[in-house]
């Protein structure tokens, strides 16, 4: 068993937030006070002296280092995963922030739920079907509504014969099947390889891949994720940040032309668009004196494409 001492020791004034299993999310908006929002949709804000701007910066140092990524008053910007944990973690410091350090920790607990636990039976069992059949799906919802965690859930209805490649910015997906491959591309774009969306395509294409998963879909992955998904290779399923379908193409067309790696008219991108993705899968969450009740459904594209 490795045990890395000088990560343990950045971590050690920050365990007993990272342990704690009433949390979704730990954030650090300035110098000496720790925020969580716990599962019932509700913040805290905790005085800790040990949380200091060179703690986060000496960490960050440390990951960056470790994974090949730059981090210094240059690029003040650290964005992966947590080693040991798998959280998902954004480290800014410096003169981007007026406080001089802001952090966001998405804690994930690591639970995969059946369908069924956002949906009737009945429609768990016909989205099971479409991700054995190989429909390209993306699932659209806001900030912290559980799509990487449903998406989880997705995975495991992926047919174990089948061959995946995963493409994530930080590793969040988690397949239990045997023949997968895992690609990481920097979010911040500063892996010292240098290594573009157009590498990774390529790459990805001559890796022989059944099914290919995308993690969240932003500015930078759009053209990537349509290409991949008309290219012949159905079954892709991913994320984006969209209220609803229509949400969401839009914002399609809208990161396509932002990225600059297009010229093609938001009307040839929407159809582009249209013709990739089969069915799109709307997420919702509501919080009650309960706690959070996240709810599921999904429609078609060609149910959909009346509405453009």
């Amino acid at each position: 068993m490795n045990i890395d001492l000088p990560l343990n020791s950045y971590l050690k004034p920050l365990k007993k937030y990272l342990d704690r299993k009433d949390c979704v999310e730990i954030c650090i908006n300035h110098e000496h006070e720790v925020v969580i929002e716990n599962t019932k949709g509700e913040w805290s804000f905790i005085k800790d002296n040990n949380v200091t701007r060179k703690l986060f910066e000496d960490l960050a140092n440390y990951l960056a280092n470790k994974s090949g990524q730059r981090f210094d008053s240059k690029m003040p910007i650290f964005s992966g995963r947590l080693p040991n944990y798998g959280y998902r973690m954004q480290i800014m410091t410096g003169a981007m922030v007026e406080s001089g350090l802001a952090v966001c920790i998405r804690v994930s607990q690591a639970q995969k739920l059946p369908l069924n636990s956002w949906m009737s039976e009945e429609k768990a069992k016909e989205l099971s079907d479409l991700i054995v059949a190989g429909n390209t799906i993306l699932i659209c919802a806001g900030t912290g509504c559980g799509k990487t965690t449903l998406m989880n859930s997705m995975i495991e209805y992926i047919p174990l014969d089948k061959r995946i490649v995963t493409l994530q910015d930080t590793q969040e997906l988690v397949v239990n099947h045997r023949n997968v491959v895992h690609f990481i591309k920097s979010k911040t774009d500063t892996d010292i390889a240098g290594l573009e969306y157009k590498h990774f395509m390529n790459c990805i294409t001559r890796t022989r891949p059944d099914r290919i998963l995308l993690g969240e879909i932003d500015v930078d992955n759009t053209v990537a994720f349509l290409n991949l998904s008309s290219s012949g290779h159905a079954g892709s399923i991913s994320t984006i940040h969209a209220e609803n379908p229509i949400e969401a193409v839009n914002r399609l067309c809208i990161n396509a032309q932002m990225s600059g790696k297009t010229t093609a008219s938001v009307e040839s991108i929407r159809k582009f668009a249209l013709d990739s993705v089969h069915y799109f899968i709307m997420l919702t969450k509501t919080t009650t004196k309960a706690g959070r009740v996240f709810k599921a459904d999904f429609i078609s594209t060609k149910e959909l494409i009346n509405e453009f």
